[in-house]
């Protein structure tokens, strides 16, 4: 088991999308800066049609994903977060609601 790091595209704040979201579909930016939908009719085909869009057609990043990188396994991570802990007025995001996060 390990941890990856993503950084999601922006394409849709900047308006950079490449067609519009299936039907009946709003969009919004989810906590993590993922793109989400707040609602829709709740089927399997509705919620296909979504995935479908946002992996491959929403915009040129798959799964509207800019940057993916592995962090490494629990091991690695686990030094990761004393580093961190060393250093959290420098990264605070990291040490405090994503990396170090219990």
């Amino acid at each position: 088991m390990g941890l990856d790091a993503f950084i999601f595209c922006d394409c849709y704040e900047k308006g950079r999308l490449r067609e519009p979201p299936p039907t009946g579909v709003t969009l919004r930016v989810e906590p993590d800066g993922a793109l989400g939908r707040e609602h829709d009719d709740g089927t399997l085909e509705s919620d296909l049609a979504w995935d479908m869009w946002r992996e491959q057609r929403a915009c040129k990043h798959s799964g509207g994903i800019l940057l993916r990188h592995r962090l490494g396994n629990i091991a690695l991570v686990g030094l990761l977060r004393v580093e961190l802990q060393r250093e959290v007025d420098r990264f605070p995001i990291l040490a405090t609601k994503r990396l170090c996060k219990n």
